[in-house]
């Protein structure tokens, strides 16, 4: 092979073996690529592969919880507002239904109980409280109710079987001490009734009002026996004698008087206050009377009066 041959040969051996070193490098490049895509895949497989497992917890925590729900009673799965609250509160829907259950009992016993109660009270509306007490406390046994207004008096019978009161609805009623059934009625007053009293035989009533008179009632039928006329303004006090002839009325007028209980005559007239009287009472052998006045004072009298 003559030099020339030799370096024709070298040049064709130089031109096949530059484009293999090149294409050795391009491959190495495309490698080095697709590992790094393949590491890139592998990432993202393994980040979905972790999301389908969490996936596959969470719904193995619910299945349970689904299953016994679809396990419950129709009527316990109808209770939505019981199972939401039910879920805010952490707590099962069959403990608030038999709650809510309870407590509707309860209501329903109560308002029977007060229907019951509020049917059977006597006509005068009482209520019986026998509440606990001790030696230095009262209790309620009897409340009366009958008047439309405030009741401005009340009275016993002497022999505690009755009861009278007075009221700003213009009338007076007697009612039994004992059940508080009402027996009567008084009206012809054209005011309020002021005070109240029975007779020492409790045949008789009498009352006092605003309408400046005082009236005297029988007090088993109701009928109006007697009207006192003589005050200039109201008569807020009214009193029997013990021996029931003598009533003695106290006023606004600044004035006690003193009638005949039998025939409504007026016997004597007290002016001696320089203020409003607010009471009248009798001592126990009627010689005496006492009254009570704004001006701060009691005053008492002898009654010089003559006797039947």
């Amino acid at each position: 092979m003559n030099l020339m041959e030799l370096a024709a040969l070298a040049a064709t051996s130089a031109m096949t073996t530059a484009p293999s070193a090149d294409l050795t490098e391009h491959d190495h490049k495309a490698a080095k690529e697709r590992k790094r895509r393949d590491e890139l895949e592998r990432q993202r497989l393994a980040a979905e592969e972790a999301r389908h497992e969490e996936e596959r917890r969470r719904a193995a925590v619910e299945k349970p919880q689904v299953e016994e729900e679809e396990r419950e009673p129709s009527e316990m799965r109808g209770g939505t507002a019981v199972r939401i609250l039910g879920r805010l509160l952490k707590v099962r829907p069959a403990p608030l239904l038999i709650a809510g259950i309870v407590g509707a009992i309860l209501i329903v016993g109560w308002l029977s109980y007060w229907v019951f109660s509020r049917s059977h009270t006597t006509p005068g509306e009482i209520q019986k409280k026998e509440t606990q007490a001790t030696q230095s406390q009262g209790y309620q046994v009897l409340t009366l109710r009958g008047h439309s207004s405030a009741v401005d008096g009340v009275a016993f019978s002497p022999d505690g079987k009755r009861l009278a009161t007075a009221s700003d609805d213009q009338t007076a009623k007697v009612w039994d001490a004992q059940s508080g059934q009402e027996l009567l009625t008084l009206r012809g007053h054209r005011d309020a009734v002021t005070g109240v009293a029975f007779s020492p035989d409790g045949k008789r009533l009498a009352t006092a009002s605003k309408d400046q008179t005082a009236k005297v009632w029988d007090a088993e039928s109701g009928k109006e026996l007697l009207t006192l006329r003589g005050h200039s303004d109201t008569v807020n006090g009214v009193a029997f004698s013990p021996d029931g002839k003598r009533l003695a009325t106290s006023s606004l007028d600044e004035t006690a008087k003193v009638w005949d209980a039998e025939s409504g005559k007026e016997l004597l007239t007290l002016p001696d206050h320089p203020g409003r009287i607010y009471g009248v009472a009798f001592n126990p052998d009627g010689k005496h009377l006492a009254t009570a006045s704004a001006d701060h004072t009691v005053q008492i009298y002898t009654l010089d009066l003559e006797t039947d």
